[in-house]
């Protein structure tokens, strides 16, 4: 570690880290250099796991997956113990605000504090952070826009500990929706775009204006079964994401749309027939646009490991937020900090010794000899599923639901439709008066997902209690929420999901 130090010193390079992720499909480590034309992988490891090591993104099998990291870590033969990584998964959730300066000052607490009484997740079990992304002028009032990030305290931990067991220090933890944006970001830079990225059964969509995210929209695919039932799915998404733009963001064209991710049945024909329902250009995202590879390294691969590759991109410095989302425990940071200082107090006074005998040409060539320090970054594969889409009123939404149902569309399940009418009038007497739903599905196990906005984040948690209260509902569990602007209100829209009381019945 004093090498290292001592390296970086002298060359006055930074510090390199380790990137490590573990989730139930295994390790993705994606080993990278910095060079002068940008950034070179050198190798991609993966190394699957045990089915139960890893539940929902929290680490079950602690001593499993970190013997898994030190045997990767030993064929890789690296020196590097600081870890880059991320979470993913229903206790880890992003979201896209606007905001006045002073309100952006308060956000950490507004966050942590204002979760309520009704997630699994909220007050001291969680870790928050955000970073700004732009600065807008809004009828003369300067406003922030940031992109926040929550996270279970426990999803946290449970990856420290493995990182730690490994022999390692985590460096930061963010979250892996974000790691992708960044594996992305040389295909969407300086462009006004929509990029929409399939994984795990949902459809992240994410706003880009001028190379910046500025809104996140998700969707279940749950609901979707067959190439085609994806691809229509995908064209409504995107068409909501579309019409949000222009309508709340004032955008009035969109250069291209961006698909990337678990994209591989979806062919050059498909593209083109949605490129004629868009009326918009649609390309494959690369995440390798402007990555060089090394020997040994197979480029088909890479692109299943975007995550990683984001990670790798952090990892090595490339800031393509300015800054970046980390959910380190404070007491964690502090702690880092605190070791830093040291370890530089330490270097600083070695390094004075050791140039005053040899020389620091004689010292840099002696380090580059000892040590070859690289890169590492690897991803979690489970992800959140954050929803933003049309505003319906209450009547109209039950209307839609009621229609859907009949179609065979996206209201669907096994039960009959006398259970469905049980349902949504329970719903109609449940709901807040400031809420309003806009969509509702469910897939033939009977799990229920409810999309739609409300006046403010507490109507949404007391949405939530009545939920949980009913016997119509099992395992109600809110998934997102996310600011929605509408003139000059701002509105709290959410995704709850749960499970269906007659479904239950009959497992």
């Amino acid at each position: 570690m004093i090498f290292k130090a001592l390296r970086n010193a002298i060359q006055k390079t930074p510090a390199l880290s380790l990137g490590l992720d573990i989730n139930d499909k295994g390790i993705d480590i994606v080993e990278a250099e910095k060079t002068s034309s940008g950034i070179k992988i050198v190798n991609f490891v993966r190394e699957p796991l045990p089915a139960g090591a890893v539940e929902d993104g929290i680490i079950s099998d602690s001593a499993v997956v970190s013997n898994t990291i030190k045997k990767m870590l030993s064929r890789s033969a690296l020196d590097s113990r600081s870890a880059v990584t991320c979470v993913r998964g229903k206790g880890a959730i992003i979201s896209f605000r606007k905001l006045s300066e002073a309100k952006a000052g308060k956000l950490k607490d507004v966050l942590r504090d204002g979760a309520g009484d009704y997630l699994t997740f909220a007050g001291s079990d969680t870790v928050v952070d955000y970073i700004s992304l732009e600065e807008t002028i809004d009828e003369g009032q300067k406003q922030l826009r940031v992109l926040t990030a929550i996270a279970r305290r426990e999803m946290i931990d449970s990856h420290l500990d493995v990182i730690r067991r490994a022999g390692c220090e985590a460096d930061s933890i963010g979250i892996g929706l974000i790691e992708d944006l960044r594996a992305l970001f040389p295909c969407y830079s300086g462009l006004t775009a929509v990029l929409a990225i399939i994984d795990d059964g949902a459809i992240n969509i994410f706003l880009i204006n001028r190379g910046v995210a500025i809104s996140l929209h998700s969707a279940s695919l749950a609901a979707a079964e067959v190439k085609g039932e994806i691809i229509s799915m995908l064209n409504t998404e995107i068409e909501r994401v579309l019409t949000y733009a222009g309508e709340f963001e004032g955008i009035a064209s969109i250069e291209k749309i961006i698909l990337a991710g678990d994209i591989k049945g979806i062919g050059d024909a498909d593209i083109r027939v949605m490129e004629e329902e868009l009326d918009t250009n649609i390309e494959i995202g690369d995440p390798l646009k402007e990555i060089e590879t090394g020997q040994g390294v197979n480029r088909e691969e890479l692109p299943d490991a975007l995550t990683g590759i984001g990670l790798a991109m952090r990892a090595a410095d490339m800031k393509t937020f300015g800054s970046d989302i980390n959910l380190l425990p404070r007491e964690e940071k502090e702690s880092k900090e605190l070791k830093n200082q040291i370890m530089q107090l330490i270097i600083g006074m070695v390094t004075i010794v050791v140039i005053a005998l040899v020389g620091s040409a004689a010292l840099q060539l002696i380090i580059e000899r000892i040590e070859k320090q690289t890169i590492m970054a690897a991803e979690i594969l489970d992800s959140p599923t954050l929803v933003i889409s049309e505003l319906l009123g209450l009547e109209e939404g039950f209307k839609k639901a009621t229609r859907e149902l009949n179609a065979g569309g996206h209201v669907a399940g096994e039960a009959e439709e006398g259970k469905w009418s049980e349902i949504l009038n329970e719903i109609k007497i449940i709901i807040p008066k400031h809420a309003r739903l806009q969509h509702l599905t469910s897939d033939r196990n009977g799990a229920i997902s409810l999309t739609g906005e409300a006046a403010s984040q507490k109507v949404v948690f007391n949405f939530i209690k009545n939920l949980t209260e009913s016997p119509y509902f099992n395992n109600v569990e809110l998934m997102s929420v996310q600011d929605v602007i509408k003139g000059k209100e701002i509105l709290t829209g959410f995704n709850i999901t749960g499970e269906l009381y007659f479904f239950k019945e009959q497992k």
